[in-house]
């Protein structure tokens, strides 16, 4: 679970993973939800930093029990009574208490968890109502001689043997289908990414044929053309040579109209064929540009979904057990999970109902 560390009146988180995130100047408002067992921290007030800054630190039991106040060190000065009584605690700088005994640091809540920091962390942070229930149920088998440190202590141990295998079980579970979701998504990308670049070399194949065509077409119409002129050339020197016409002006003139002719149809059948040319790569060039986008948006809605997936498992799981997954990505990190919550819940009832078997009280 992560740790809150206040250095310098600023506030650092430290997660699980080892990552440190600065929080910003802790306030009176931040000190009252801490104070009230109320969540502070929100996404957007946490900037990843590489290290903590030097000074003396300071624990969220520390503003609970006053021994850190805003913009100084606290009042707590006391050594504390060392009793066995769980309880919420008296005025700041009651004193930090005897670590084992059960006896609450001045001002914080009920200390039911010496030996478990980070499941005293999420104890502190639940609502009043439910850690003055849990005190007072704690003290009050420990007044009617019911339990004591060492029975509470394996109570405590038991209940977390109980529960790790159980929630392990559920993680299990509950990767596996996100690994075969994401698995899913990844393969349905594959497929359709096949379809499209297949798409896209039937695009280039029809192209090379088309050009082909072309020009074999153009050949064709050149050579049709090629010989057409010649026929018409020699029919008009024949004509010409049958009517004495041989080196007249008029022949001249009549063989360049011929040529120019033949010279103006030979153009025309080579631009139609560019143009028809040009018009097939411009097909194929829309067409594959067309396909190109529809891959890129679905990497994108690919990309979407994965991360949808991935934050909703990591809400419930946190981010350490989310790094673990095939292909997660955009992790916000720092994130505990709501299942984290949940197991620890769990503990603490398994604790208490196996400390309470064979009380004389009725619970």
């Amino acid at each position: 679970m992560p740790q809150v560390k206040i250095i310098n009146n600023k506030g650092y988180q430290i997660t699980d993973s080892g990552k440190i995130y600065d929080l910003g100047t802790i306030t009176q408002a931040d000190i009252d939800k801490i104070k009230a067992g109320n969540p502070f921290i929100t996404p957007d007030r946490r900037t990843l930093i590489s290290a903590l800054p030097s000074g003396n630190a300071f624990t969220l039991d520390d503003v609970r029990s006053g021994k850190w106040t805003l913009g100084g060190t606290g009042a707590g000065a006391g050594a504390g009574t060392g009793s066995s009584t769980v309880s919420q605690g008296t005025a700041a700088g009651a004193g930090a208490g005897v670590a084992g005994t059960g006896t609450p640091p001045g001002g914080g809540g009920a200390l039911l968890f010496p030996d478990d920091p980070d499941l005293q962390e999420y104890f502190n942070n639940l609502p009043q109502a439910e850690q003055t229930f849990f005190s007072m149920l704690f003290n009050l088998m420990r007044s009617q001689n019911s339990i004591d440190d060492q029975v509470w202590k394996d109570a405590v141990k038991t209940a977390k043997a109980e529960a790790n295998p159980i929630f392990a079980e559920v993680l299990r579970i509950a990767s596996d289908e996100m690994n075969r979701a994401i698995g899913s998504q990844h393969a349905g990308f594959a497929y359709t990414q096949e379809e499209l670049n297949q798409r896209i070399q039937e695009l280039q194949e029809d192209l090379a044929s088309g050009l082909n065509y072309l020009s074999a077409e153009e050949t064709a119409a050149l050579n049709a053309q090629l010989q057409n002129f010649q026929i018409q050339q020699e029919t008009l020197t024949g004509q010409i040579e049958a009517s004495g016409l041989t080196f007249s002006s008029k022949r001249t003139t009549a063989e360049s109209q011929l040529a120019a002719t033949d010279e103006a149809i030979t153009t025309g059948i080579k631009r139609r064929t560019a143009k028809a040319e040009q018009d097939l790569k411009t097909g194929v060039l829309r067409g594959t540009g067309d396909i190109e986008r529809r891959l890129a948006e679905e990497q994108r809605l690919l990309n979407e979904r994965i991360t949808t997936l991935s934050r909703g498992f990591e809400q419930q799981f946190g981010s350490t057990a989310t790094e673990a997954l095939e292909g997660e990505q955009g992790l916000m990190g720092g994130i505990t999970g709501t299942e984290s919550d949940r197991k620890q819940q769990d503990i603490i009832n398994r604790a208490l109902l196996l400390a309470a078997i064979g009380s004389p009280i009725s619970i």
